[in-house]
């Protein structure tokens, strides 16, 4: 694998530092030891000075002694620049002196007057890290030779960062204050060899573990361990979820908004598989898209999800009777299938939407069509808040709700498949809508975004808890007006009046 290391210094006499070049990286891992090349040969009387490094796999010493030609006064040593085990003089005095190849030691370089340091591995094969979803959205062809035309290849895109953490002078030392400051001890990153690094100096503060084709990051982890994700769309272009301590698929957000025709069926413009399926919704339970998604009842943006409650005939549908309405949320056995995650079994997941109906005893209640593991067959949607004719339901499955089969399938390595539905159950001539919905695992944290599809103007962001803050625009696409959702109702935060003068004044 290739790799671009940069590194950047900063002195205390301010002078930037920058280091950037290509190399091949072994496979192999290296092994941090102190070697006594003394002790190696045994009953010998030459003179083999003792170090600190580390090398490649095991050796026998004695293999390096067919390289090299006995000398007097001369004596094993480690060029400290490239890590080469080196037989000559060790003040580099001697002009045949020979470089050997039967071990590579790490090159240990240092540097004084350091206050500031960081390096970044860059990578140009994140392809091989895309899940085959987000290739199928780019078209990034598996059977194509030439990686630079789908542009697997030739991308630097930055794949891992260090920070230098050390003890620094103080003025408290005695020292000039001008020393003050400057770390105490200060050792390069090693290019070749990253995994050869003093973990306790070279602290790993985030890596880069997703990216879209196209060079968004939509993954990342930082020096806690805590994976944060960003899902992109309306043209893959603006972020619609943000989501910390989440996996790329254990987050789900919908507005409806986010939704193209151009080929004559609704599929969401992103690169992602968390998302509902309403090509097949609209196939199997409402053939008439432009009568589901509803342009005159939305909670935000422009658009809901019309739900049909006639319990029309179609097949494939258990729940098809009069005043029983449903939507697939994950479909199991499909290219949307989902997995449980590890997270989603120890902290459970939440499920919010905002509803609207002009029955006020509907039912909401979550469904899992192979019953396998979820405990409750039926897990009842409680009201948290209301806001004009808009209501907010949640649904939790906590970790107790799930199955023993769901723990011991997924300790097992197996994937556990996990289909979802909701039920709504009410009058069959009510009219439903619903719009916004997400889904999270509990201990996540996630913000979601709704963007008008034409002018890519942020209309609504949603907090945690699924409540928006409103930005509404005049027709010159100035913002006016700031709303935001509470358990108490929508309230304003600001408004604003814009006047220019049409003629100039005296």
């Amino acid at each position: 694998m290739k790799y671009i290391k940069t590194l950047i210094l900063l002195f205390s006499v301010c002078i930037f530092f920058a280091k950037s070049y290509a190399q091949e990286i072994p496979d192999e891992n290296p092994i941090n030891t102190d070697v006594d090349l003394s002790q190696t040969i045994e009953g010998s009387d030459i003179n083999i000075a003792s170090f600190s490094g580390c090398f490649w796999d095991s050796f026998d010493f004695k293999d390096c002694l067919d390289e090299v030609e006995l000398k007097e006064g001369y004596q094993f040593y480690i060029d400290e620049t490239t890590g080469d085990l080196m037989y000559g003089k060790p003040d580099g005095s001697a002009s045949d002196a020979q470089r050997l190849s039967c071990v590579h030691f790490c090159p240990v370089l240092n540097a004084a007057g350091v206050i500031k340091a960081q390096s970044t591995i860059w990578s140009d094969d994140v392809s091989a890290e895309m899940p085959d979803f987000i290739k199928e959205a780019y078209s990034v062809s598996s059977t194509q030779t030439n990686l630079f035309l789908t542009a697997e290849a030739g991308k630097w895109l930055p794949k891992e960062s260090y920070v230098y953490k050390t003890d620094v002078y103080n003025y408290s030392d005695g020292l000039p204050i001008y020393i003050s400051g400057i770390f105490k001890d200060f050792t390069f990153f090693n290019w070749a060899y990253p995994s050869a690094n003093n973990t306790n100096k070279w602290i790993q503060s985030s890596e880069v573990n997703l990216y879209s084709p196209n060079g968004i990051p939509l993954s990342d982890e930082n020096a806690l361990g805590i994976n944060s994700v960003s899902k992109f769309g309306y043209g893959r272009n603006l972020p619609y979820a943000v989501a910390s301590n989440a996996t790329y698929n254990s987050i789900l957000f919908e507005g409806f908004e986010n939704y193209t025709t151009s080929t004559g069926l609704y599929a969401c413009d992103c690169f992602d598989e968390m998302t509902l399926n309403l090509s097949a919704y609209f196939a199997t339970v409402n053939p008439d898209p432009a009568t589901t998604l509803n342009t005159e009842n939305s909670h935000s943006g422009k658009q809901s999800l019309a739900i049909d409650m006639s319990g029309a005939s179609t097949s494939g549908f258990p729940f098809r009777v009069a005043g029983m309405g449903e939507l697939n949320i994950l479909s199991y056995g499909t290219s949307t299938t989902r997995n449980i995650s590890q997270q989603m079994l120890d902290k459970g997941i939440s499920i919010k939407a905002w509803v609207k109906s002009s029955d006020e005893n509907l039912k909401l209640m979550l469904y899992e069509p192979l019953g396998k593991y979820i405990k409750s067959a039926y897990p009842a949607f409680e009201k948290i808040a209301r806001t004009g004719e808009w209501t907010l339901y949640e649904v939790k499955i906590t970790s107790n709700d799930w199955t023993s089969l769901a723990s011991s399938v997924i300790s097992s390595g197996i994937a556990a498949e996990l289909g979802l539905k909701i039920l709504f159950q009410g009058d069959a001539s009510a009219k439903v809508y619903l719009d916004d919905i997400r889904m999270q695992p509990l201990d996540a944290q996630m913000m979601a975004y709704v963007y008008d599809p034409e002018t890519w103007r942020l209309v609504a962001q949603f907090d945690d808890q699924n409540f928006a803050t409103f930005y509404q625009y005049n027709q010159e696409g100035q913002l006016t007006r700031n709303i935001i959702e509470t358990e108490r109702g929508a309230k304003t935060l600001a408004e604003k009046q814009y006047h220019i003068p049409t003629q100039k004044r005296d």
